[in-house]
Parts: C-alpha cells; sequence; structure tokens
C-alpha cells in the first residue's frame, strides 16, 4: 500500500515530502493508521531534524515550508501523548525567519 511504501522510506524524504504526509496522515481513518503507528513520530523527526540542521541563511529548504510548518504547528498536539504543542518545531521554524522573511512577498506570509 502507499503508507507501507512510505514507512519503508521515511529516512529518504525531504523535508516538504516529510510535512505533506503529516498532513495527510492526520486525516486518514484510524484502521488505516494502525499498521504503521510510528510513522507520524518518525516523519516528525525527519522534518524537525531537516528544519533544525537547516543553517540561517542556507538556501537548502524553501520560505514556503517555513509558512507551512507555522500553518501545521496545531496539528503537532495529535502528535504528542498529552496533547501538547511540540515547540521543538516552533524554535526551529522561528530560528529560520529572519532570514527569510526579507526575501518572501507578503501574501506567503498572510495566507
Amino acid at each position: 500500500t502507499f503508507w507501507g511504501q512510505a514507512a519503508e522510506k521515511k529516512v529518504k524524504f525531504r523535508a516538504e515530502e516529510s510535512l505533506a504526509l503529516l498532513r495527510l496522515w492526520s486525516r486518514l481513518p484510524q484502521p488505516l493508521r494502525r499498521p504503521w503507528p510510528e510513522l507520524p513520530r518518525e516523519l516528525s523527526q525527519r522534518l524537525l531534524e531537516r528544519l533544525e540542521g537547516a543553517a540561517p541563511g542556507a538556501r537548502g529548504l524553501p520560505t514556503m515550508l517555513s509558512v507551512e510548518v507555522l500553518e501545521w504547528l496545531p496539528e503537532t498536539r495529535d502528535l504528542d501523548a498529552k496533547g501538547h504543542l511540540d515547540r521543538r518545531f516552533v524554535l526551529a521554524v522561528l530560528r529560520l525567519l529572519p532570514e527569510q522573511i526579507p526575501g518572501t512577498s507578503v501574501e506567503a506570509w498572510v495566507r
């Protein structure tokens, strides 16, 4: 299945792909999630590693990824057993913002 293949290749995903899969995961019915209970944790770890590994000012991550991660942040509560926001994502994105804001259109931040 699609999710079985995603589980096998999770370490190869770029940050954007990990985020896209995490957004899809939250909409999946529970029976489809059952075979891969660790997948969202592993995908979010991969995404976080990419965000934290990006040097400020580096061109490794697209600016829109920061916007998309900010939009996705409330959903990180679903990944936490206690329902807490994952502040590691907040800190990782905020660290990248000073370099990304000047080169980004206002429309990207307003959406």
